[in-house]
């Protein structure tokens, strides 16, 4: 810098400095209170409308779980999904759409099985697809907001999962709602209080947390939604958004690239991010203003006191002038060029060391330059070898993290136990879940040491001679059920492979263990074994009652119809009508207790006096049915249809009583209608399903399972005879035969009878 300049400086700084301070320091307090203003009134929007988003989306959740609580649609989505009802199908998609049709804001409900299969929804056309894995039913038990999506009419949709249990245990998969969004738009679109530039901007975090896509229009651009994805920066808000233990407010800069002042709020049910901004100039234009003014004086200030200064350096400088362009034209490469200044003082003498030195420097600059050429293309070369290098390494070292990081959060969080030991079955590394099987609380309590240090006992000692076995054949021990014992003498029924580990050289240089604690299994499988033989012998003494008491009722009751028959054809007409009267009833009522006892007995045979399953042609099974009911086919001149049946193993004998029983019953409630049955069959689900389709009377709704109970009748002995067993006995002999029945009715329109034969009886 010239000595002129510096004098100029020196004095300027001298007037100015002060006046500069006084300024700064003006601005400065003013612009902190404008900011200060200005971030409340952010934070009091992003309050308001984080509480308006969080409310909104309880009230989604809210509507969800109620759906998803109903007792009703739970109750007809277990008979759906594990025992393949058909008119429980229809109730759940009936139930589904008139829930849509009454609400304002759902779009489509959808239930996947816990296969991932679309079981039931309002959309046709989905079910029976298979959704995303991403989409599949969740199991933490909680709501999830799964998406956020336009549909083909460009609506806003949001899509929640809500996990289905029947009796709070049995998984059913999960109920999709998609709902309208436009109540959550309409919260981002109020800009009251944000001036001319203010945004409220909602987002959601991508996958790989590298970005955020906007879920909401904004000011500066109405199709942002689902449309528009921001990178995450050090100086985004939305960065810092995400953070749920932090309230973030500074200077950002927002996606237009402009700086803004914004307040952050993280919406915790949907893990979105809230962001309240305005743009930093319009906050500061007021201050900005007062700093206008404040320059405009400055500047003319400064423009007298840069007079002053001048005039005074000027008469102080122009010999140095002289010597600085003499210098300036040296450099530019006129090297012959030398500085004339006759002078006696300071200046001379500073003069002629100038010429000696630029003799100097001319005849050692063009050996320098040579040598600088020569060792600046070395040192190029060196260079780009190094920094190759250093790329190459860098990019290994990364690659080789990334890979640790991913297989230590692996081994972490899976369900099962890993471990890995060395050659004398030392713990080198042990997860999470082998340390809370084994009771340990950190693994500085394993590392090092085997089992038999940790828990010493007999469970330690298999473990070890399961080591040495591996360690030393080499040959991997699958799936074999061993007991591990914690520090609370609690067993644990696990479920254990190990194999060898190897080094390079192909040696043995320890094993890697998989541990599967299956206590829980094996206390419900010993529960449901003790279930299953306390329900059989019950089943069995139950069975044996019934036949005894039947059998033990026969003799005594034929032995008093007899005498009541017989008393009956002896003084008939000889004793009053009154008498007459009452034998008949005697005589009728013990028939139909000897025909009750009969039909008891018979239902008590089925599951105890069966006989051995064995190939039978159903139709042949059919024609022996309706030979036994040829009087009342004659009779009500009852015309019988079949399709092709197929041939099946069953018990021949309790097949063709229930063909019997269903024929029975078509001719005996056929109504003022000359009956009209057809019997049909046809494959499902790997079995046999059998429909018996009549004309008859009909059966009301309430009254569909009360007919396959013992002893219930649905009309008066005057209308109908019969004792209430025919269809409790076509049950049971079905339960057999291990499939089920059902019927499909509606009164005065007739009556269809399924029942199916599964696969494992073909």
């Amino acid at each position: 810098m010239k000595i002129s300049h510096k004098l100029t400086l020196i004095f300027l700084g001298l007037a100015l400095g002060p006046l500069v301070l006084g300024s700064i320091l003006t601005y400065i307090d003013a612009r902190d209170a404008f900011i200060r203003q200005t971030r409340t009134r952010l934070d009091t929007v992003a309050a308001l409308e984080e509480h308006g988003i969080e409310k909104l989306l309880q009230e989604y959740t809210e509507q969800a779980q109620q759906l998803a609580n109903n007792p009703a649609l739970l109750e007809n989505l277990n008979w759906m999904l594990y025992l393949g009802d058909v008119e429980a199908a229809e109730k759940v998609a009936f139930m589904l759409e008139e829930v849509v049709a009454v609400s304002d804001e759902l779009v489509a409900l959808e239930i996947i099985s816990p296969e991932g299969k679309v079981v039931a929804s309002t959309r046709p056309e989905r079910v029976g697809s298979m959704v995303e894995e991403k989409q599949k039913p969740l199991d933490e038990g909680m709501l999830h907001i799964d998406r956020l999506y336009r549909d083909q009419d460009r609506r806003l949709l949001i899509q929640f999962d809500e996990p289905l249990y029947y009796n709070l245990e049995r998984p059913l998969g999960s109920l999709k709602l998609l709902m309208q969004a436009d109540d959550l738009q309409a919260l981002t679109d109020d800009y009251s209080g944000l001036g001319v530039t203010g945004e409220i901007l909602l987002a959601r975090r991508t996958p790989d947390h590298s970005s955020a896509e906007l879920l909401a229009p904004t000011r500066f651009d109405p199709d942002a939604t689902l449309n528009r994805t921001i990178h995450l920066t050090s100086s985004s808000p939305l960065m810092f958004a995400f953070d749920p233990d932090t309230i973030q407010n500074s200077d950002w800069t927002d996606y237009r690239g402009k700086r803004v002042l914004a307040s952050t709020r993280l919406i915790r049910s949907a893990g979105w991010a809230l962001v309240v901004k305005i743009d930093r100039d319009e906050a500061l234009n007021e201050a900005k203003m007062l700093a206008n003014g404040m320059m405009q004086i400055f500047i003319l200030v400064s423009l007298c006191t840069l007079l002053v200064a001048l005039a005074v350096s000027r008469s102080l400088t122009l010999p140095l002038i002289r010597l600085t362009q003499t210098a300036h034209r040296i450099a530019s490469g006129e090297t012959n060029l030398r500085v004339n200044i006759d002078s006696a003082n300071e200046i001379g003498s500073l003069a002629d060391s100038f010429n000696i030195m630029a003799q100097t420097l001319t005849e050692y600059g063009e050996e320098l330059e040579r040598r600088v050429q020569q060792r600046t293309e070395q040192l190029r070369k060196a260079n780009t070898a190094l920094r190759q290098e250093v790329r190459q390494r860098l990019r290994a070292a990364r690659i080789l993290s990334d890979e640790r990081n991913r297989l230590r959060t692996l081994i972490e969080n899976l369900p099962c136990g890993i471990v890995v030991k060395d050659r004398n079955s030392r713990y080198n590394l042990i997860n999470r879940s082998q340390m809370h099987l084994l009771g340990l609380e950190s693994t500085r309590q394993a590392l090092g040491r085997t089992a038999m240090d940790l828990h010493p006992g007999e469970a330690a000692k298999v473990a070890l001679e399961d080591d040495e076995r591996v360690m030393s054949t080499g040959e991997p021990l699958i799936n074999v059920e061993r007991i591990q014992v914690n520090p609370g003498m609690h067993n644990h029924h696990t479920l254990i492979t190990k194999a060898p580990l190897r080094n390079k050289d192909n040696e043995i240089v320890g094993l890697v263990g998989i541990i599967y604690d299956i206590t829980e299994r094996k206390q419900i499988e010993q529960r449901l074994i003790q279930t299953a033989e306390e329900l059989q012998r019950s089943n069995a003494e139950l069975e044996q009652f019934a036949y005894i008491a039947s059998h033990d009722l026969q003799e005594p009751l034929r032995m008093m119809t007899s005498f009541i028959q017989l008393l009956q054809r002896r003084y008939h007409g000889k004793l009053d009508a009154e008498a007459d009267e009452y034998i008949t009833f005697a005589v009728d009522g013990a028939i139909r207790m000897q025909r009750l006892i009969n039909d008891l007995l018979a239902y008590s045979r089925v599951g105890t006096r069966g006989g051995e399953f064995e190939s039978v042609d159903c139709g042949q099974i059919v024609q022996a049915a309706m030979d036994n009911l040829h009087l009342a086919i004659e009779e009500s001149q009852a015309r019988i249809e079949l399709d092709s049946l197929p041939t099946l193993l069953a018990d021949p004998s309790q097949l063709t009583q229930l063909f019997q029983n269903l024929l029975a019953n078509a001719i005996k409630f056929r109504g003022e209608n000359t009956p009209e049955i057809r019997i049909e069959a046809s494959e499902s689900g790997g079995g046999w399903r059998f429909c018996v389709r009549d004309n008859g009377i009909g059966i009301a709704l309430d009254a569909r399972e009360r007919i396959f109970q013992i002893f219930q009748r649905l009309h008066s002995r005057e209308e109908y005879e019969g004792t209430g067993i025919g269809l409790a006995l076509c049950q049971r002999i079905v339960l057999r035969h291990g499939g089920r029945i059902w019927v499909e009715s509606e009164p005065g329109k007739g009556s269809a009878f399924f029942f199916t034969l599964p696969v494992n009886t073909v």
